[in-house]
């Protein structure tokens, strides 16, 4: 689905309506307690090019930052309707977990690493068992609907093996519909963001010869 079907507005009246037949099949449309939602976003290592000041007339503008900007650590954040918040879920860019990258974090956040620092299917499946199954035990025995977005990997068989399993329903939003329709894309993850990018500009300008921020000053921010 291209990004213009999904702005259609009959994609997002589909989405809508369906969710409020499974809510209400349920009979959990105002059990916010047991309605969650999740959603990921990458923090890059170092920062993207912004607006430069100079002095007027100039021609040759340089501005000196180290690193490409690819590198990026990810983080999975899940909250219920009733304003629960699950421990975040940190992905590093790496082969290996090294203990300093884990210091210093909120309590109960899981850590682990992936090829590209993305939260791939099997880390999802992952997530899903440590974050969100564990740390809804309070509504175990009850119908739990999980709104998530990301990429088709992350719904996979195991995944909807272990969500029948512990009785959560999966709804997943419709493809390019972050901008209009997750909730943690627009209130949570771009004010953050905002001021990660921020914060990585501060940082250039006074450690000029490192080519990014360490992973091990990542949770220190």
């Amino acid at each position: 689905m291209c990004q213009g079907q999904a702005e259609d507005p009959e994609v997002v009246e589909h989405f809508y309506s369906l969710l409020d037949r499974i809510l209400t099949s349920e009979g959990i449309k105002d059990m916010s307690c047991q309605i969650f939602n999740s959603d990921e976003s990458g923090f890059v290592t170092d920062p993207k090019s912004g607006i430069i000041l100079a002095r007027k007339g100039s021609h040759a503008v340089v501005q000196s930052i180290g690193g490409s900007g690819r590198e990026q650590i990810s983080v999975n954040c899940c909250a219920s309707a009733s304003g629960k918040i699950l421990p975040p879920y940190v992905v590093y860019n790496s082969v290996n977990l090294h203990k300093d990258w884990t210091t210093g974090g909120l309590k109960d956040v899981v850590y682990t690493t992936s090829n590209k620092g993305w939260m791939e299917g099997p880390l999802y499946l992952d997530w899903f068992h440590k974050i969100l199954f564990k740390h809804t035990d309070d509504v175990k025995d009850k119908t739990r609907v999980l709104i998530f977005d990301g990429p088709a990997s992350h719904m996979s068989l195991e995944l909807i093996k272990a969500a029948r399993a512990d009785n959560i329903i999966l709804l997943r939003l419709p493809a390019h519909m972050t901008h209009w329709l997750q909730p943690q894309d627009l209130g949570v993850f771009r004010p953050v963001k905002g001021k990660w990018q921020s914060m990585l500009f501060r940082f250039a300008r006074t450690h000029i010869i490192l080519a990014q921020l360490a992973k091990s000053s990542f949770l220190l921010c």
